[in-house]
């Protein structure tokens, strides 16, 4: 919990500006004009690296509790997801609110697990602690509210995770592509889209790999140092 919410203190935190000497561009510096001239050096210059201002982002989560998640310990990497990241988002004081979903024939049902954006409080952990394993999936409403949710963010980042262990249930005329569309509709508009697959449903992971492509996360390769590289890698890149 420390690195990954140091991690996030430390991309979003203000950058100064910098002097950078010794380029090989920028105002020429006369006193290495003879390195220049005798040693073949074009090194010679210094710039100014421009600094940039503190940076504000928004982490949503949206957690897969269908009934396959009762299986191969799925149920409790999701905790266990859920519990690490949104820690680790309030120790660093970045905004975040978290859901869960499941589904029957009557609909979707979606729960808040944690709705405040600075706040994990006890009531939160012990959502997330009873979380079960109910009925369906349908993923892409489940997609469609998160998405929703970070549209309406005024944050100049932001993420949505879809926590899921296998491949969603489709509805209508509802696909795989349905749903990598939602996502790169979503891209275009500036809101990151991850997955962060647990379980060891190979079909559900490559099913999730057509759909989010190389944003998705696979737990058993290291839930934390995954989701601490992605999500410094998307902050970062946000950033430039």
């Amino acid at each position: 919990i420390p690195r990954l919410a140091r991690e996030l203190e430390r991309i979003l935190e203000p950058e100064p500006e910098k002097k950078r000497r010794y380029q090989r561009r920028g105002k020429l510096m006369t006193h290495a004009v003879w390195r220049a001239m005798h040693c073949d050096d074009q090194n010679v210059y210094r710039n100014t690296k421009p600094g940039t201002p503190s940076d504000s982002a928004f982490l949503g989560f949206m957690a897969d509790i269908s009934g396959s998640t009762g299986h191969n310990g799925a149920i409790e990497q999701i905790r266990l997801a859920l519990t690490l990241t949104l820690s680790a988002t309030t120790k660093a004081k970045v905004p975040s609110q978290a859901y869960a979903f499941t589904s029957d024939y009557h609909g979707t049902f979606i729960a808040r697990l944690k709705e405040r954006d600075l706040e994990f409080t006890e009531k939160n952990k012990a959502s997330i602690g009873g979380l079960r394993a109910c009925m369906g999936n349908r993923d892409a409403v489940a997609l469609r509210y998160l998405l929703d949710i970070c549209r309406k963010r005024t944050e100049n980042i932001r993420v949505a995770v879809m926590i899921s262990d296998g491949a969603p249930n489709f509805y209508d005329d509802e696909n795989e592509q349905t749903m990598k569309d939602m996502v790169n509709a979503a891209v275009k508009e500036g809101i990151e889209v991850l997955c962060l697959f647990v379980g060891n449903d190979e079909y559900g992971l490559e099913v999730a790999k057509q759909i989010y492509g190389d944003r998705v996360i696979h737990a058993k390769n290291g839930l934390v140092a995954g989701m601490q590289r992605h999500i410094t890698k998307i902050l970062a890149a946000r950033r430039r």
